[in-house]
């Protein structure tokens, strides 16, 4: 039960943070858009040259990176931006972890 009330009070707070970024859609998509370009898009080139990890990390970062700009360019709402954008972050950070740790 305490966990389920811990999940919800997350959940919450996520919500509320969206709700109250609403307005600020465009910016939170472009920081979105940056880091991304930045920081996402050149790990798998590292990846695969230093790491000797596998191709398809490129297809998985590029389809992440492309996912999220479809969805700021067609006007989704903020909570699917950041959502996108955590999911995105954390599946290349998982990425990263699982080549340069094995």
């Amino acid at each position: 039960m305490e966990n389920q009330i811990k999940h919800n009070a997350t959940w919450n707070r996520w919500t509320a943070f969206t709700e109250k970024h609403e307005k600020d859609r465009m910016p939170w998509f472009v920081i979105s858009f940056v880091f991304q370009a930045v920081f996402c898009l050149p790990l798998p080139a590292a990846l695969v040259f230093y790491y000797g990890a596998t191709p398809y990390c490129l297809g998985v970062t590029v389809l992440l990176f492309f996912i999220n700009l479809t969805a700021g360019f067609c006007g989704a709402g903020i909570r699917a931006i950041l959502s996108l954008t955590v999911i995105s972050l954390a599946i290349n950070f998982l990425m990263a972890a699982y080549y340069v740790l094995r």
